[in-house]
C-alpha cells in the first residue's frame, strides 16, 4: 500500500483550517502535542503497542476476532505501525508509527487506505520533522519541513508544486 512509501519520506501535519495560528506565532516544539490533540486514541494505541511488544507475539491484527487494528512490525519485535481498520480490514482511521528504536515517528489520518487530512512526522529526538494536509490521497496546501533542532527547513506549496524557503519576521 501507499503507506510504506509515505513512511519513507517525512509524514506531515496540516497547515489546514484546523490550525488557525500561523507558523510565525508558534514554535516547532508545540507541534509535538498535535498527534495527541488530533487523534484521541493516541494513548490507547501507545498502550496497545507496549502490551503487544511485551508478549513478543507478532499479531497482524488486533483483536484477532473482529479486528480494529492492523499491526505492522519491524524485523525485531518492535511495532512499526498500528493502523485502524474497518469491518473489511481496510485502513480507515488513524495510523501511528514508530522508528525501529521505539521512538514515536508520527501520525496520520487514513480513508480507504489513502492519506486524508493531517499527517505529522517527528525526528527521532521528538522535534517536529514535517506536517502537511492530504486530500483525496494527495498532499495539498503547504507542507512544512523542519531541521532536527526544530527550525524551519523549507516549505512546499503542493497547490503550485513549488518548494521554497519561508522568511519570517522574528
Amino acid at each position: 500500500m501507499n503507506f510504506l512509501v509515505i513512511l519513507l519520506f517525512p509524514l506531515a501535519v496540516a497547515a489546514s483550517d484546523t490550525l488557525n495560528q500561523t507558523l510565525e506565532n508558534i514554535s516547532a516544539k508545540e507541534f509535538h502535542k498535535e498527534c495527541i490533540i488530533n487523534f484521541p486514541n493516541f494513548h490507547a494505541v501507545k498502550e496497545l503497542k507496549e502490551i503487544l511488544e511485551k508478549k513478543k507475539k507478532k499479531l497482524n491484527f488486533f483483536p484477532q476476532t473482529k479486528p480494529q487494528f492492523e499491526i505492522l512490525w519491524h524485523n525485531d519485535y518492535s511495532i512499526k505501525a498500528i493502523i485502524e481498520v474497518d469491518d473489511q480490514l481496510t485502513w480507515n482511521g488513524s495510523i501511528h508509527s514508530w522508528y525501529t528504536l521505539g521512538k514515536y515517528l508520527g501520525c496520520a489520518e487514513l480513508h480507504n487506505g489513502n492519506h486524508k487530512g493531517i499527517s505529522i512526522a517527528y525526528h527521532i529526538n521528538g522535534n517536529i520533522r514535517a506536517f502537511v494536509d492530504f486530500k483525496n490521497g494527495k498532499p495539498f496546501g503547504f507542507e512544512y519541513q523542519f531541521y532536527e533542532d526544530g527550525t524551519l527547513k523549507n516549505s512546499i506549496n503542493h497547490n503550485l508544486n513549488q518548494e521554497h524557503l519561508l522568511k519570517f519576521n522574528h
